[in-house]
């Protein structure tokens, strides 16, 4: 339903951030579906979480002084991080929209976004234990990269 909701949304007021919602929910989805649809899907369900990759990398772009304000202080370069982080999100959704090393590309998203629980969103939380927004940001992370790992692995699950 909150799919449907974003169609929603992005039907009234189009925008990166209203895609981005999309994206997020649509990457979850698909990475709880490699659990149960036949191999068939597999295709389909790389193309979907390629395509919210790109819209990842995008918003890193579109909103790069807020993603660079994410990342820790004592790291260098925060700007460049973002840009950075974005750049691969786009890399890995074309990879995996045009299907070439779906694997690996999968597993690099799978490490970044690793990286981002460990580095930024955990810390936050472990930091503030009663903030139910810094909560929800971990646990949302934490599913997409694990959506990441299944959409990574699904080949290798169904033999």
């Amino acid at each position: 339903w909150m799919v449907g909701f974003d169609l929603q949304v992005i039907g009234f007021s189009p925008s990166v951030g209203s895609l981005l919602g999309l994206a997020e929910r649509g990457a979850m989805a698909v990475g709880f579906a490699t659990l149960a649809v036949t191999a068939r899907w597999d295709r389909a369900l790389t193309a979907g979480f390629g395509a919210c990759c790109v819209m990842f990398g995008i918003s890193h772009f579109v909103y790069a002084d807020f993603t660079a304000a994410m990342v820790p202080a004592w790291l260098p370069a925060r700007l460049a991080i973002a840009y950075l982080t974005g750049a691969i999100h786009a890399g890995v959704g074309l990879a995996l929209l045009l299907r070439w090393r779906p694997t690996e590309a999968g597993l690099v998203e799978a490490a970044m976004m690793a990286s981002f629980v460990l580095l930024l969103h955990l810390p936050d939380a472990i930091g503030a234990p009663t903030d139910r927004m810094k909560l929800t940001i971990l646990g949302i992370a934490i599913l997409l990269t694990a959506s990441a790992g299944l959409v990574a692995t699904m080949p290798r699950l169904r033999r």
